[in-house]
Order: structure tokens, then sequence, then C-alpha cells
């Protein structure tokens, strides 16, 4: 958890032990307390709604993509239902030195006055 409230969770396929184990030495390192999301994976869709979902944006979305977006959707849908900030981030993320900082110097209201904060 961030010193603004934020929890950080970092989505995270059960498989992929070692990008767990990258993530939480981060988290270590940093001093953040990093929550892990275990991540949809193509098999946890219905056949018929990765089809549909699939065909749905300016390309065709791979099994992978789709079980993403069902993990960022269930922290988005976290997000609302909790009413505080929520940090999420992929197991690949490579946490910046300055992230604590950055994080802590986010006015309390931070929240109520931005929707979205893209960090890259």
């Amino acid at each position: 958890m961030a010193s603004n409230g934020a929890a950080l969770v970092f989505i995270n396929l059960d498989r992929a032990s070692d990008r767990r184990a990258f993530m939480e030495a981060q988290g270590a390192r940093l001093g953040l307390t990093l929550e892990r999301l275990s991540a949809f994976g193509p098999d946890d869709i219905a056949k018929a709604e990765r089809e549909r979902l699939a065909a749905s944006w300016e390309r065709p979305l791979s099994g992978a993509e789709l079980g993403l977006f069902f993990s960022h959707k269930v922290l988005w849908e976290r997000c609302c239902e909790e009413m505080r900030p929520l940090v999420i981030l992929e197991d690949d993320a490579v946490l910046s030195r300055r992230l604590p900082a950055f994080l802590a110097s986010l006015p309390a209201e931070a929240g109520e006055r931005f929707g979205l904060i893209n960090l890259e």
C-alpha cells in the first residue's frame, strides 16, 4: 500500500512464478506492499465469449490479451466499489525507484480529481 492509501496490485498468471518473484522483489526493494491478482487466462473465458470479443476490436485479439483485459476489468470494478485509488500493474512492469515518492506526493483527493493517472 502506498502512503496515500492506494493499493498496489499486480496481475500475474499462476504459472508465471518467475514474474511474481520479480514483482515481489521490486516491491520489497522499494518498501512497497504489492498485492497479487491471479490473472485470467484464455481458458477462464467461455469459448463463445472469447470468439465474440476477439473480433470486436480493430484487429483480432488473442486469448492472452482477452485474459489480461478481464484481469484489468476486475481491478477497475474493485476500484469503483472501494472508491479509493488503485495502482494496477502488470507483472513485467519495471518500477522506478522514484515511485514511492511519487505516490506519496499525490494529494489525498487525487482519486476525486483524476479518473485515471497513466504511468509509463
